[in-house]
């Protein structure tokens, strides 16, 4: 039996009995991309995961966007190595027209000459360095909120919290892609990350994994996804369907209004964005979907987070105080939050599900390709940003147009893309 119930054919008796696989074509393979019928392709051959979809640990979102493709590469970016001996038990096939491009040559070769020489491998030891720091930072945050009465005091006590949620951040980062020890450690770290931030690593791993193989895809990117709040291209005005939230974002008349006035309220929004994440958090903790066992670890460390949390407000004298604390920590993350939308709010975009042979023609090799590549400061990152927003806003403010239909905004992201 494939994972699926198909029935396979074997030559041989007993246990020496051998699986028949099938002759599979890419044009086969295509057909496969549903939920209840999910096969992918890598070297060659052909696996039928339908049955693994929710036991993923990248999430089934990585599943169902590449579904029907072969996924060599992502396969290679993504898993350790012991993620192989997983493969054969859903290998139904082989696939007849598998090819290598020359590009896909030079980035595996790239891949495997900088493991070979230790690049992937990962100095623990850092880590170290960095909760040397961040540890007194934590400390002298809560020291001056306990002993001192100085509301200045306890402003700069909201922005060490707020470096020390950065650095954290970036440590979960890490961990949450289970590289910091890359072993089951990992896993209880990312409840330490949950009790120390109050962002959930469950919610984390679905979105940030989505991100990474559908980059700048309006449908499937949750990280460009921000109606109401925020359209970085027209395409967004057509009220898009989005395959991560499994909702459509809805271009309203109060989405047109806030999008309007997006390149004012972009850095306001950035520093309050915290709040988005413990209620995108507890929304992915309370309902979706999630063995027993992992949702209570989950609301255990986030119920850690909140005690202590709550805790340390409680020791300021007065609400003003609280208020001023937890603005200046939550807009000393932001900074963090705009470093994140930098590589990609003023980026071109695309329609359509994430095609797996294309997506690594974005990292190393680009010189060699004449692919496009770029590397500006900062200051420049942030003006892009700012131009492309203002461009969405002003043709938002044209009620007078229609929302464009996907393939219509191209000459729109071909002109306004780089800012």
């Amino acid at each position: 039996m494939a994972p699926n119930g198909q029935d396979l054919s074997y030559q041989g008796n007993g246990d020496s009995r051998k699986r028949v696989l099938q002759s599979v074509s890419s044009e086969e393979l295509r057909k496969h991309d549903k939920p209840d019928d999910l096969w992918i392709s890598i070297e060659g051959k052909v696996y039928d995961v339908t049955e693994w979809l929710s036991r993923h640990p990248g999430g089934e979102n990585a599943l169902l966007s590449l579904a029907g493709q072969d996924v060599t590469d992502a396969f290679l970016a993504f898993h350790p190595g012991t993620a192989w001996s997983l493969l054969p038990q859903f290998q139904i096939g082989v696939l007849t027209d598998y090819e290598v491009s020359p590009i896909q040559a030079d980035y595996r070769k790239l891949l495997t000459d900088l493991k070979r020489a230790g690049l992937y491998k990962n100095p623990v030891h850092v880590y170290g360095q960095y909760a040397a720091v961040m540890i007194p930072m934590f400390v002298l945050c809560v020291l001056g909120v306990i002993y001192s009465r100085s509301f200045f005091v306890h402003v700069g006590c909201g922005i060490l919290l707020g470096l020390f949620w950065i650095q954290a951040g970036f440590m979960g980062h890490d961990i949450g892609h289970s590289g910091m020890f890359k072993t089951g450690v990992d896993k209880y770290l990312k409840l330490l990350v949950g009790a120390l931030t109050g962002i959930g690593m469950q919610w984390w791993r679905n979105n940030h994994n989505a991100h990474h193989y559908s980059c700048n895809s309006v449908e499937y990117d949750p990280d460009i996804q921000y109606i109401p709040i925020f359209a970085i291209t027209p395409k967004f005005f057509a009220s898009l369907y989005s395959h991560f939230y499994k909702r459509t974002m809805a271009f309203d008349t109060p989405a047109r209004l806030l999008v309007s006035y997006q390149h004012y309220t972009f850095y306001i929004v950035m520093a309050l964005a915290r709040v988005n994440l413990y209620a995108q958090t507890f929304i992915v903790a309370l309902t979706k979907k999630m063995d027993f066992s992992t949702r209570a670890w989950e609301l255990g460390a986030l119920g850690v987070y909140w005690v202590w949390f709550l805790s340390l407000l409680s020791f300021l004298p007065n609400n003003y105080h609280r208020v001023a604390f937890v603005l200046a920590s939550f807009a000393t993350t932001g900074i963090q939050h705009v470093q994140f939308v930098l590589n990609h709010f003023s980026s071109p975009v695309y329609d359509g599900k994430p095609q797996s042979k294309t997506w690594f023609e974005n990292q190393p090799l680009c010189e060699k390709y004449k692919l496009p590549y770029e590397s500006v400061s900062w200051l420049e990152a942030n003006l892009r940003v700012l131009r492309t927003l203002k461009a969405a806003a002003l043709e938002a403010r044209d009620v007078s147009k229609p929302a464009p239909a996907l393939s219509k905004s191209l000459i729109w992201e071909a002109a306004n893309a780089r800012g």
